[in-house]
């Protein structure tokens, strides 16, 4: 996040990549791990570089297969049948998986809750340090609605409240790190819809129209967020028209080297690459 930024959404948020191939993923994280100098916490290091473990058997990994969100959103037949394919891909390949979910352990709507508080603290202090930067407030053009209600919204968090919502956070931690004892990596969908039309998640909408396919497109990710373990979304499964539809693998904290072996085993089981969409052919 450096060398001037610390953190993304109070710690739930970092940046990294899309990219086409497993191998481009593991190079790119391999140039940019890493702590910066005088950082108060960074990422375990890596035992060897991330792009040499894409070539590396993952062995016999105990996979929990995730069907259900921590929230009450509807998960589209074509999410969950891509998530049932892949499970049955990774049985092929040697893994065992068992339908499993830590979220009986969680107070989902107050975990969400303290979510989106922490989320828009965030937001509001990356605002507030653009208005110091500029020597003047944001105006209603400055920002996005969407942006504008997040702002508002962080304003609002007392320290208590930011303070208990970290606390809840932290406890999600526990919850998933105790549920992976018994895992080596979750399988769930990565979003509970299939990719929507270019500017249904447009943050000039209205918030109540965003709020159901952003709900939709993050309601499987946002835990990993919350918890702080590595994820990946892979394209491995596809719509009848040939859109990709991903499935989302989770591993243990500081074990992206798990995903990244794993992530090689299936982009060479079942090749992506060349895959297409029948209106862009």
């Amino acid at each position: 996040m450096g060398p001037d930024v610390y953190e993304g959404w109070g710690g739930l948020s970092c940046g990294h990549a899309v990219s086409r191939t497993v191998r481009d993923s593991a190079a790119l994280l391999d140039a940019i791990q890493g702590g910066e100098t005088g950082d108060a916490y960074a990422a375990p290091p890596r035992e060897r570089l991330f792009l040499e473990e894409v070539d590396r058997d993952p062995g016999r990994l105990r996979i929990a297969l995730m069907l259900e969100p921590t929230l009450p959103v509807p998960v589209d037949d074509a999410c969950r049948e891509a998530a049932l394919a892949t499970a049955r891909l990774c049985e092929s390949l040697g893994h065992v998986v068992e339908e499993a979910t830590p979220t009986p352990d969680l107070d989902a709507m107050k975990l969400w809750d303290h979510y989106g508080k922490t989320v828009s603290v965030g937001v509001a202090l990356k605002v507030a340090a653009r208005e110091a930067a500029l020597g003047r407030a944001a105006t209603a053009d400055d920002l996005e609605p969407i942006t504008r209600i997040s702002v508002e919204a962080g304003r609002r968090v007392t320290g208590l409240e930011h303070g208990a919502a970290r606390d809840t956070l932290h406890r999600a931690s526990r919850v998933f790190g105790r549920f992976m004892r018994d895992y080596d990596v979750i399988l769930s969908p990565t979003t509970a819809s299939v990719a929507p039309e270019i500017g249904v998640l447009r943050l000039d909408r209205d918030y109540e129209a965003f709020m159901a396919p952003a709900s939709a497109a993050s309601v499987f990710t946002a835990p990993f967020n919350m918890t702080g373990q590595p994820a990946m979304s892979v394209p491995l499964q596809t719509t009848d028209s040939g859109f990709p539809v991903g499935v989302m693998f989770a591993g243990r904290h500081g074990d992206e080297a798990t995903l990244y072996r794993l992530a090689g085993q299936l982009e060479r089981a079942q090749p992506w690459i060349d895959r297409r969409p029948a209106e862009l052919v």
